[in-house]
C-alpha cells in the first residue's frame, strides 16, 4: 500500500511512517508505564501562598488477594513551590496489611512557609490586625491503627519535629503577639497521639457512601521531646450520599479545640487545606472552633468531576 508525504513549508517532507514510528514509540512507552504509579502537577492560587504548583506521585499497591475488599496501600511524594518564597518537601506511605485489620501511617518533610499571621481571636482577624512571619522546619510523624470493631479503628502514633518562627520584618512588634513569636522562637515538638478512624465508604478515591471519621488526641509532652505541655483534640465527620449515576454529596463537619498553652501555629483556625476554604489561613484563630460544609460533585465524565462548595 502506497501513500504520500506530507509537505510542510520550510521543513523537509516528514512522511507517514516517521509519524507511525513515533506513534508506535509513544504507545511503547505507555506500556511500559507502571499502571499503578500516578504523578500529577497541581496548579493553585491561595491568599496566603499566593500562585502554587505543587507536584505529587504515588505508587499503589493491589492486596495480594484478588478477592480481598481491603483498599490499595500507597507509597507516594509531594513537593510545593509558590510565587512568594514558601518551599515544602514531603514523602510518606500508607500501609493496609492483615486484610486491613492493621493500618500503618508513616510520613516526614521539611518546609520553610512565609505567610501572614494575624492577632489571636476573631477581632484580630476582623481588624486584620497582623504580621508578616516565615516558619521552617522538619516534621515526622507515624501512627499505627488496628481495627477493633466492624469498621473501626483505634492506635496510637508519635509526632516529632521543630518549628523555627520568625518575623520577616522585625520592627513589625504589634501590641498583642504572642510570647512565641517575639521575635525570633524555634521550638521542638514532641506528642503522643491517640487516632480512631471509622471508614465506612465504598471507595477511598471518590467515595460516593458511608462515613469517614477521623479523631485524634495529641499530647506535647516534655517526656516527649517537646518544648511545652499543650493538649490538642480534632475530629471531622465525612458523610457521602450517592446522587443520580455518578455524582455524589459530601457533607463535613469539623471540631477541634486546643489548650490555652499551646503555641500559636497548633490552635484552632479557619481556612486552608480542606475546611472552609474561602477562608485565608489562620485569619480567625482560637482555641476552639466548629464548622460544616457542604459539596456537591458532578462526574461529568469518566476522568472530570466539577465541584461546587458551600
Amino acid at each position: 500500500m502506497q501513500h504520500e508525504s506530507l509537505l510542510v513549508p520550510g521543513m523537509e517532507s516528514l512522511g507517514v511512517e516517521n509519524i507511525q514510528a513515533e506513534e508506535g514509540c509513544l504507545k511503547k512507552f505507555a506500556s511500559k508505564w507502571p499502571k499503578n504509579l500516578v504523578i500529577a502537577p497541581v496548579p493553585g492560587y491561595s491568599p496566603q501562598l499566593g500562585w502554587n504548583l505543587k507536584l505529587a506521585g504515588g505508587y499503589f499497591i493491589d492486596p495480594s488477594d484478588p478477592e480481598s475488599e481491603s483498599p490499595p496501600s500507597v507509597i507516594g511524594g509531594a513537593v510545593m513551590f509558590s510565587d512568594n518564597g514558601s518551599s515544602a518537601y514531603a514523602a510518606g506511605t500508607y500501609l493496609h496489611l492483615l486484610d486491613d485489620k492493621l493500618r500503618i501511617q508513616i510520613g516526614a518533610g521539611y518546609a520553610d512557609v512565609k505567610y501572614t499571621y494575624f492577632l489571636n481571636g476573631i477581632f484580630g482577624g476582623s481588624r486584620d490586625l497582623s504580621v508578616d512571619i516565615e516558619q521552617e522546619g522538619p516534621l515526622f510523624f507515624t501512627k499505627g491503627t488496628w481495627r477493633v470493631w466492624k469498621k473501626m479503628y483505634l492506635g496510637i502514633g508519635y509526632l516529632s519535629g521543630s518549628v523555627d518562627t520568625r518575623l520577616r520584618r522585625p520592627d513589625d512588634l504589634l501590641p498583642g503577639l504572642p510570647p512565641d513569636l517575639i521575635p525570633n522562637v524555634k521550638l521542638d515538638l514532641g506528642a503522643f497521639i491517640i487516632p480512631l478512624e471509622i471508614d465506612s465508604r465504598d471507595n477511598n478515591q471518590f467515595p460516593r457512601e458511608g462515613w469517614k471519621i477521623d479523631g485524634d488526641a495529641k499530647f506535647y509532652r516534655e517526656s516527649g521531646g517537646s518544648d511545652f505541655d499543650a493538649d490538642i483534640f480534632k475530629l471531622s465527620a465525612n458523610y457521602y450520599v450517592p446522587m443520580r449515576e455518578a455524582d455524589a454529596l459530601a457533607t463535613r463537619v469539623i471540631v477541634k479545640s486546643s489548650s490555652d498553652d499551646a503555641p500559636f501555629f497548633l490552635k484552632s483556625s479557619f481556612g486552608g487545606n480542606k475546611d472552609l476554604r474561602g477562608y485565608p489561613s489562620g485569619r480567625y484563630r482560637d482555641n476552639k472552633m466548629y464548622s460544616i460544609q457542604t459539596e456537591y460533585r458532578w462526574q461529568f465524565s469518566e476522568r472530570w468531576i466539577f465541584t461546587g462548595f458551600v
